[in-house]
């Protein structure tokens, strides 16, 4: 994670080491995401109300993550980007990025 060349997790990782002073791992970006997802589905669907809520997450589009671009179809599932990674030589290298 603290060699994305993505700006949402560059920033994510800035604020993640100014506040715990370490480095995030693998399931950090993904559970700010996760909140992230909940906090914008509160806010469309204006209300706490869990059937509300849950109505509103199938309208997030493009909401910017830590771990890339989220997008929820009509049935709730995230249709996010995978990105293919090798680790040789105690380092991690990109190979490319696997849409749905």
């Amino acid at each position: 994670m603290t060699t994305s060349s993505f700006a949402g997790a560059q920033a994510f990782i800035t604020r993640y080491r100014k506040r715990y002073q370490a480095d995030p791992d693998s399931i950090s970006p993904l559970a700010y995401d996760a909140v992230g997802m909940l906090r914008a589905a509160i806010t469309r669907a204006g209300s706490i109300e869990p059937e509300k809520i849950r109505a509103a997450v199938a309208t997030i589009k493009d909401l910017p993550g830590a771990s890339g671009s989220i997008t929820v179809d009509a049935q709730r599932n995230p249709a996010k980007p995978a990105y293919i990674v090798a680790f040789r030589e105690g380092s991690y290298r990109f190979l490319q990025t696997v849409r749905p």
